[in-house]
């Protein structure tokens, strides 16, 4: 049986009878050495704060992530408009699983280019793929009293944009043939 949790100040009684389920050595992640979030903690003002890379963003990373955001919400926005849905909002899915495709293969696309990286992920497909529209759509069919509907749609699309993502990272990830062309 693991030993109790020391009583915190101010804790309420019964948390001392917890059990003490993480081992003493393990510390919280701004405490551990090569921390992966943000050094300094939440008490330091945003400002004096460092990112989870290390870089501070520069302004012409921001363009390159705000001019391909406005690329892909337009182009997201065309395809909207464009094709009709009928009973399934359709557009939706396709951009959301295509999107989630093409995430899955950016990372061996633009392996040597810190822009395009920052240019097609978190920029254009960034701003294709909407997680707020497929929820606006959810709630919008449970509303209209298909909730059976709505229910396959959204564990459809989140099941479809996990395996396209996983397909597409496969697939990139995938040796060249010898014979392939250079």
């Amino acid at each position: 049986m693991p030993r109790r949790a020391p009583p915190r100040h101010g804790a309420h009684p019964a948390a001392a009878r917890v059990p003490l389920l993480v081992p003493g050595r393990v510390r919280p992640p701004d405490r551990r050495r090569g921390a992966t979030t943000l050094a300094g903690g939440g008490d330091r003002p945003l400002g004096e704060q460092r990112l989870v890379s290390g870089l501070r963003p520069t302004l012409p990373h921001l363009l390159l992530v705000a001019v391909g955001a406005a690329a892909g919400a337009v182009l997201r926005w065309g395809l909207d408009t464009a094709i009709p849905d009928g009973v399934l909002p359709w557009t939706t899915l396709a951009i959301n699983v295509s999107g989630a495709f093409a995430l899955g293969v950016l990372p061996v696309v633009v392996r040597h280019s810190h822009a395009a990286a920052l240019a097609l992920g978190p920029g254009l497909l960034g701003g294709f793929t909407t997680v707020s529209t497929w929820a606006l759509e959810v709630r919008d069919l449970a509303a209209d009293d298909r909730v059976g509907l709505a229910g396959s749609y959204l564990g459809g699309t989140l099941a479809a944009a996990l395996v396209a993502a996983h397909l597409g990272r496969r697939l990139a990830q995938r040796p060249e043939p010898e014979d392939a062309l250079t």
